[in-house]
């Protein structure tokens, strides 16, 4: 598995791609690279329901 190329991706809050991720958007980001499972649905998740 070639982790490196996820070393060093800046943080963008509602981010999946090599511009910007966060912990959501990483795990979208590698589940695509894999062809697994595409677990998004399209809809971004607002701050306040991360403070909920």
């Amino acid at each position: 598995m070639q982790y490196e190329e996820y070393i060093g991706l800046p943080y963008k809050f509602n981010g999946s791609d090599e511009n910007g991720v966060d912990c959501l958007g990483l795990v979208k980001m590698f589940y695509r690279k894999h062809g697994w499972i595409d677990i998004d649905d399209g809809l971004p998740i607002d701050k306040d329901t991360w403070m909920k």
